[in-house]
């Protein structure tokens, strides 16, 4: 099993993050809650900022190239790739 860690910068926690599970996934089994409504990527509701580390992100829509471009993720369909800090 490939453990990755996600650093939340704004409330000084690091979360273990488990292969497979989206980063919002990862925040509700450890209790954090985030903002959510269509959990596939469409509406953009779950959008985070990515300050480090590497992400791979399955969206349909509710992002921007621009927004992308500055940073942001989309919470429920982005996957670490490594060990990550979001602003959140």
């Amino acid at each position: 099993m490939n453990i990755k860690k996600i650093h939340l910068k704004n409330r000084d926690v690091i979360l273990h993050h488990i292969d497979g599970e989206t980063i919002m996934t990862s925040l509700i089994n450890n209790e954090i809650s985030i903002p959510k409504a269509c959990g596939v990527g469409c509406c953009g509701v779950c959008k985070v900022k990515k300050n480090s580390g590497i992400i791979k992100m399955n969206d349909k829509g509710g992002i921007t190239n621009e927004e992308i471009k500055e940073g942001y993720i989309l919470a429920c369909c982005s996957y670490p790739m490594s060990n990550i800090t979001l602003d959140f």
